[in-house]
């Protein structure tokens, strides 16, 4: 079983509420971290600004499906990268 997340809790209540069997689906954040990348050259000059590294979190969204057999099946899945303000421009 993964862990209940916020997030997850979140959209399994909103799927639920467009499909028949609600109970059949639940909707898991699997990976939630962090990211810290070193630019290559090229990359690093944007707008007349060096820029040598750039952040950002990164989090794998999965919808499972479960069947009365007892299988569950993944149908959806979703990676998210989610730049913030600390990121270089273009994307912030």
């Amino acid at each position: 079983d993964l862990a209940s997340t916020p997030l997850g809790d979140f959209l399994t209540a909103r799927a639920r509420m467009t499909i028949p069997n609600p109970s059949e689906l639940v909707v898991k954040v699997v990976s939630d971290k962090d990211v810290y990348k070193q630019l290559p050259e090229p990359l690093s000059k944007v707008n007349a600004r060096s820029y040598s590294w750039c952040s950002y979190r990164c989090k794998s969204i999965l919808a499972f499906r479960k069947f009365p057999n007892g299988s569950e099946v993944v149908f959806f899945g979703m990676y998210v990268h989610e730049y913030g303000r600390a990121c270089p421009p273009s994307n912030a």
